[in-house]
């Protein structure tokens, strides 16, 4: 194919003819692996960045772990803002992630998993942009390329990292580059800490309305106290022989099977699939809209528990894993949509917690799950005005949610083209 006036072919595709392809050895002026510290969930003064707190291209601190009290860690390893991190060991899926460091912590250390990565100030004048350039599709193909090790721990030496190619701008145009691209990042910043404090909002009104501590106008008669088993049953999941009965692939002969991943931030994530053979699924372990699937088993006692409900599903079946729950309201006894509401209040997770304290594994029956007592109003038509107002809240959110999924395919577009030299900025 011809080439467009201005452009060259390299090793890493068509750029700009003032553009370079160098090996990310030339742009380096020092790597530095963290240190290797004995660390908890205790919290000390020390937290510390591990491979699963990078993300691609942001760090995630949902779960933090700590160096443990007693020694401090070095100072050589304190991380300061825009350090660029790159994951040296994981899975050969997700080893060689690259994020970088906003300040998101007054004080943070980094372990012997994290390679600090210091560049050539005459070659790169931000570390933003190499951010975003070790986080392209080829960047990412590249680095997978020269993963060392099997499916499920792989390793990328600093001998092999050197040799990435990577295209390069002008200084002057790196920090345009950067600069957009960061602007996009900031109204996806935005639109994440919105939909946030929505959630917040929203789990408020819940431990309100769904308690009978906040009644809503129009409605005076005294709740009862229910238990699970008199507003539905709880169903476990279907059990199988992996081998034999699992399939990454979709066939006539098999159901789409929810396992505990799918459920993220009490809704349902559909992307991460399993097939399970059909004859294994008994007629109440097919998902119907309204069900609330549940993890009743994890290595993680603080994941016993999540719950997420089901929405109107597609003209495929689905059914749920071994290790999963399912509960399923009557709507002859209460609204479906109130009853969905109890999985996400305190009452809910003390009562599970209350059961875990008394095992010793992280395991639930449906016996469980039914036995928890709840308040509930008498009248059907308070249950039903309380869901209706948690309903719109979800509308709200999913609306919010809409525009931050568009946000991010804006900065994708934004990214092949400015990483590429397609849109030129200087």
């Amino acid at each position: 194919m011809e080439l467009k006036p201005g452009y060259k072919q390299t090793e890493v595709g068509v750029i700009p003819e003032d553009w370079e392809a160098l090996p990310l050895g030339e742009l380096f002026s020092a790597t530095q692996l963290g240190g290797n510290y004995q660390n908890s969930e205790q919290v000390t003064a020390w937290p510390l960045i591990k491979m699963g707190n990078l993300g691609r291209g942001s760090i995630k601190l949902d779960k933090r772990e700590y160096v443990t009290a007693g020694t401090p860690p070095s100072a050589r390893d304190r991380l300061h803002h825009g350090d660029v991190l790159f994951n040296t060991r994981n899975t050969i899926d997700l080893v060689g992630k690259v994020a970088i460091w906003r300040g998101e912590l007054p004080e943070a250390y980094f372990n012997s998993n994290i390679m600090r990565l210091k560049f050539d100030a005459q070659k790169v004048s931000s570390n933003m942009f190499m951010n975003f350039i070790l986080n392209t599709p080829r960047s990412l193909s590249a680095l997978r390329g020269i993963a060392i090790g099997t499916t499920s721990v792989a390793a990328i030496y600093n001998r092999d990292l050197v040799s990435v190619q990577v295209p390069v701008p002008t200084l002057a145009e790196q920090e345009a580059i950067a600069e957009a691209l960061s602007d996009a990042d900031a109204l996806i910043d935005s639109l994440e800490q919105l939909i946030a404090k929505k959630r917040l909002l929203k789990q408020g009104a819940m431990q309100d309305l769904l308690t009978g501590k906040k009644r809503l106008p129009g409605f005076e008669v005294k709740w009862v106290v229910k238990r699970l088993s008199e507003l539905g049953r709880c169903y476990r999941g279907v059990s199988y022989n992996p081998a034999a009965d699992l399939s990454p692939h979709e066939t006539d002969s098999t159901v789409r099977l929810l396992r505990s991943n799918n459920v993220q931030e009490s809704q349902l994530d559909f992307d991460d699939m399993q097939f399970v053979t059909e004859g294994r699924v008994s007629p109440d372990q097919y998902l119907r809209q309204n069900d609330i699937l549940i993890c009743m088993a994890n290595g993680s006692r603080r994941l016993v528990g999540k719950a997420a409900q089901c929405p109107k599903l597609a003209d495929k079946a689905y059914t749920f894993g071994a290790f999963m729950g399912c509960f399923r309201p009557d709507p002859a006894a209460a609204d479906e949509q109130f009853v969905s509401g109890i999985f996400y209040t305190e009452n809910y997770r003390r009562h599970i917690d209350l059961l875990l304290a008394g095992s010793s594994i992280n395991n639930l029956s449906p016996g469980n799950v039914e036995s928890l007592e709840i308040p509930v109003p008498a009248q059907k038509s308070e249950q039903t005005a309380i869901a209706a107002i948690l309903s719109d809240m979800d509308a709200e959110i999913a609306a919010l949610e809409a525009k931050l999924s568009k946000a991010r395919q804006v900065k994708q577009g934004m990214m092949q083209e400015l990483l590429t030299g397609k849109t030129r900025l200087v």
